[in-house]
Order: C-alpha cells, then sequence, then structure tokens
C-alpha cells in the first residue's frame, strides 16, 4: 500500500543581487577600479556622478536607436573619462585569481544552479587554491545561511567541474588529489602510471620517505622508482603559485590604520577612489515615456530600460554594502586586537576567531571570511594580511592564554635551533614548550608543525 504524506522543506537561493555583494566582497581594494568600470561599460544607465562643467549632457533620439541587439547599446564618452580618472590613482591592475577561475567557469556549460553553486565552492577555496573546507560543512553553511539545500554528491560534481580549469590541481582538498590531479592531465606513459600508483596505493609511505616500502608494493625496479618519483617531484604542491605567486608585485593594501590627533585609532580605506554612481536620469525619464505606449518596439525599449536600472540600482547598493561591510569589520579587528595596534607589540596579540567578529558586525562567518580574504591593512608597523590578527588560544602554565602565532614562532625558534643529528621528536617538543611555561598537547605540535611546513623528526634527520 503506498503511503502519502508531507513533508516540509525549506529551500531558496541567493538572488542575483546576494550574489553580486558576495562577489565584491571578494575583490580587493585595488582591482575595483576595473570592476565599476566593466559595470559602467555593460550597463548604460549606470553613470559616475559629477558636475555638469566636468560631464557633458547626453541627450537620446527615440525611434532609430532601437537596434537589433536591443535598445541604447550606445556608450558615453563619461564612461571612458571616469575610467581615466579612476585608473589614473590605481595604475593598471591584474585580475585576481578568484576572477581568472570565475571567467573561465563563465564558459563552461553551467546550469544556473551549477554555477551559483561553483561561485560559492571558488569563494571557499584557501589562498594556495586547496579547498580545505569538508563539502559536508559547505553543504552546511548553505542551507543555514543561504537556505539553498544541496548534498555532498551534487556538490562533489561541481567540485570536479572547477578542477577541470586552469590551474591544474585548482580546487584540490589534499596534497595527494592535488597531484592526482596533475598527473591526470599528462600524457600516459609508463612513468605516469607509475607514479600515479605511488600516489594513489602508496602516498603514506611516499610522504614519508619511505621509498623501500613502496618498491617492494608495487614490486619496481630502482631505476622504475626513480624515474616515477623524478616525475612527482616536478609537480606544483600548490596551485595557485603557478598564475599568481610567481614574478607578482607587492599589492597596495586595502586599509588604512592610524592614530589621529588625540591618539585614538583611526580605520579607513586605503585610497578609496571609488566614485558615486547613480541611475541616468535620461533613462528614467525615458522609462516614463514608453510606460504607456503599446507598441511592441516601446514594449521592447521598457523591458531593457527597467531591467537595466534594476541592476544599476543593485549595483549600487552592493558597492555602499560593501564598503560598510568593509569597515566595519576593520572597526571590528581593531577594536579585539586594540592592545595589539596600540603598543605594536605582537606578544599582545590575543586569541581571535572569525565568529568573534561575526558576532560584533552581525553578519556571518562566511562574509567576514570573504572580506578577509586577499585583504591586507597599512598600520604604523607595517603592512599585514588580515589574516595575521587570527589565532586560536593557548594556555600558560600562570593560567593565562596566549595567541597560537606567538607559540608557533617559538616552535620555529626551537626547532631551527635543534640538532640536526637528533632532532626533537613532538614528545621531546611538548616537553620544551612546556618547560617555557607553554601547555600544548602532542597533536596541537604536529599540527602546528605541519602548518608551518616542518616535517616529522625522522624527515628533519641529516647523517
Amino acid at each position: 500500500m503506498q503511503k502519502l504524506g508531507l513533508k516540509q522543506k525549506q529551500q531558496g537561493k541567493l538572488s542575483p543581487k546576494q550574489v553580486q555583494f558576495v562577489q565584491l566582497l571578494q575583490v580587493p581594494t585595488e582591482a575595483m577600479a576595473t570592476r565599476i568600470q566593466e559595470e559602467l561599460d555593460d550597463n548604460p544607465t549606470l553613470e559616475v556622478e559629477a558636475s555638469e562643467e566636468s560631464l557633458p549632457e547626453q541627450t537620446f533620439e527615440e525611434g532609430p536607436m532601437l537596434q537589433e541587439r536591443g535598445p541604447y547599446t550606445r556608450r558615453r564618452k563619461q564612461t571612458h573619462i571616469s575610467e581615466e580618472m579612476l585608473r589614473s590613482e590605481l595604475g593598471t591592475v591584474r585580475p585576481s585569481w578568484h576572477e581568472k577561475l570565475l571567467a573561465q567557469l563563465s564558459l563552461l556549460p553551467l546550469s544556473e544552479r551549477e554555477a551559483l553553486l561553483a561561485h560559492y565552492l571558488v569563494g571557499s577555496l584557501a589562498d594556495d587554491g586547496y579547498l580545505r573546507t569538508h563539502l559536508a560543512v559547505i553543504m552546511h553553511n548553505l542551507s543555514s545561511t543561504h537556505y539553498i539545500e544541496t548534498d555532498v554528491e551534487e556538490l562533489s560534481k561541481v567540485l570536479a567541474k572547477i578542477q577541470e580549469i586552469e590551474p591544474v590541481g585548482i580546487g584540490a582538498r589534499d596534497l595527494q588529489e592535488c597531484l592526482l590531479l596533475q598527473l591526470k592531465r599528462k600524457s600516459t606513459s609508463p612513468a605516469v602510471k607509475l607514479a600515479t600508483a605511488i600516489l594513489s596505493d602508496c602516498f603514506d609511505a611516499f610522504s614519508k620517505k619511505n621509498y623501500k616500502k613502496i618498491a617492494s608494493t608495487l614490486k619496481l625496479s630502482q631505476v622504475e622508482l626513480k624515474e616515477a618519483l623524478n616525475l612527482i617531484t616536478q609537480l606544483s604542491p600548490q596551485p595557485i603559485v603557478t598564475i599568481e605567486e610567481k614574478g607578482r608585485t607587492p599589492s597596495r593594501p586595502d586599509f588604512l590604520v592610524q592614530k589621529n590627533a588625540t591618539g585614538e585609532l583611526e580605520v579607513s580605506l586605503y585610497h578609496d577612489y571609488t566614485p558615486t554612481l547613480r541611475v541616468r536620469k535620461q533613462y528614467r525619464d525615458m522609462l516614463t515615456r514608453y510606460a504607456h505606449k503599446k507598441d511592441p518596439k516601446a514594449k521592447e525599449v521598457t523591458h531593457f530600460v527597467r531591467e537595466k536600472m534594476v541592476r544599476a540600482q543593485w549595483f549600487i547598493e552592493s558597492i555602499r554594502k560593501r564598503r560598510e561591510t568593509l569597515l566595519n569589520t576593520m572597526r571590528a579587528i581593531v577594536k579585539l586586537q586594540q592592545p595589539f595596534f596600540s603598543t605594536q607589540d605582537e606578544e599582545k596579540l590575543r586569541p581571535l576567531f572569525m565568529r568573534h567578529i561575526a558576532e560584533e558586525i552581525g553578519m556571518d562567518i562566511s562574509t567576514v571570511s570573504r572580506v578577509v580574504s586577499k585583504k591586507s591593512v597599512q598600520t604604523d608597523m607595517g603592512t599585514f594580511p588580515l589574516k595575521y590578527f587570527f589565532s586560536e588560544s593557548i594556555n600558560t602554565t600562570q593560567g593565562t592564554q596566549v595567541s597560537s602565532r606567538i607559540i608557533k614562532e617559538k616552535l620555529r625558534q626551537m626547532i631551527e635551533a635543534e640538532d640536526k643529528e637528533e632532532p626533537y621528536t613532538d614528545e621531546e617538543l611538548v616537553a620544551r614548550m612546556k618547560s617555557e611555561g607553554y601547555l600544548l598537547a602532542r597533536r596541537t605540535i604536529a599540527k602546528y608543525r605541519s602548518q608551518l611546513g616542518i616535517p616529522t623528526a625522522r624527515m628533519r634527520r641529516t647523517l
């Protein structure tokens, strides 16, 4: 007997306006001029607000401007004037690697839903191009924050499409997958097959440099093993390095924090050249004129103008909200890390999580993460990436808490000074850190050592 029942399920998706805001949050300050110019070129109803003396009024004729591509495709001269004005301050800006990935995605045959999920996944990538957030967590975030219902299987399929674009290895969830993705793109050869087998079946032995076990497991000769290992060592462990880190020039900071005349800390956007945008009056008037006409051309004009005006208003609001969110986030960081900014002493850095900032500004953690990603701040002490101010808390033998950033630096110095013929094990590092007043578990030492790119004691030993 067939059972009938009702099941309530909440579904939803990000609106185009929300998608636009999320995308703008990730754009570095130095790239905003380019992004604004793109929108000005694409939307004739949008203009830079300026005085009548600087920007001449442009009139529009009815009728002849209706062309095959749609009405009002002409470009305004003041658009290019504003471009020169903006670029004169910011210079030529290369698109960020996020933008390069999104540009490639736009060329793939993705459905609207797939494109939306792909944009979110790209926004979740770490600075080195890895996807370090588990797909189940991303699924939960999409459901709880943006009311988008999905599952790990659907996200996996979209991720697989992201992993097909450049650079090779983008979107990998760990080093093993990153290296295998690169081998997958190579022409088939005996060395490629052996290298794939090593990474697929003997990755643990490979990561520990246990070459005897690899040779024994796969029944490889020394020549075969050496050839496969040489191929693996030519692969890149960080996909983003191949398109952005090599030969890149330092970017301008996004924020400026400085003391005013009374000694208070002030936060501002560094070289905030975002112009004031508005919807052109001529198009508002045009919409009024055509609104009551019944002929097909008038309806086409009305539809086109209304659609472009709505998009212009969305963009203006997203720009305003972006600026407000950036400043609120930076002010919250300064507030919660005020001892550091006031004293210029790294020892004063407090443990800080993104959820603390999210609670402070009343926004979700994913928004804070996008603000923090790839952005930096200029201070009297120099320029710092925003991620510098976030760290875990570690207990001391005195009952106080310190930032894990301080612990990592002490750990790095301790390992640098060790006897390389008898390097410290993780257990010995725990004891030595405790003798200096820091209480850490062995697994915490192992995690911090891994984050610092320091191998195990056996791998550090030299003859």
